[in-house]
């Protein structure tokens, strides 16, 4: 039997309805005109686009010949508090929101997986930087009137 197993970060993006993860909260919040609420600590630094996310899984799910069974579907890069806070500025997040965001405690590289193998066995690597995708979700969700 073939089988593969994704192994997948913090996903954001469109289509993601559950408001748990920060990305979501912060475009909930800017969407819909709210303060941001809750904690703003992250267990992970390591932050993925949907988009990149589907095109993962569609390339993995049709490669063939792989030599293994595991593949982390990563950015493989840490998105920190800054970034967060500054595309969150960049798209009309007040002095209260981003001081909440810098404030909320990061865990640090050591909690980013490795795409290495994914790349070189079947050809994918996130597109997606942190303040392209932060942008394309808040645009989609104020087009779409929805929480995300």
């Amino acid at each position: 039997m073939d089988v593969r197993i994704a192994r997948i970060p913090i996903v954001y993006g469109p289509g993601y309805r559950s408001a748990f993860n920060l990305p979501s909260r912060i475009v909930d919040a800017l969407a819909h005109g709210h303060p941001l609420e809750g904690t703003t600590s992250v267990p992970f630094d390591d932050v993925c686009y949907v988009d990149d996310i589907a095109e993962a899984l569609a390339d993995l799910l049709d490669a063939r010949g792989l030599n293994s069974r595991i593949f982390n579907l990563s950015s493989g890069g840490t998105t920190d508090a800054q970034q967060v806070a500054d595309a969150a500025r960049a798209h009309g997040a007040d002095e209260q929101m981003v001081t909440a965001i810098l404030a909320g405690s990061w865990t640090g590289a050591a909690r980013v997986m490795d795409p290495s193998r994914t790349a070189s066995e079947v050809g994918w690597t996130s597109r997606v930087p942190y303040s392209d995708g932060f942008a394309r979700y808040l645009e989609w969700t104020k087009a779409h009137k929805e929480t995300p």
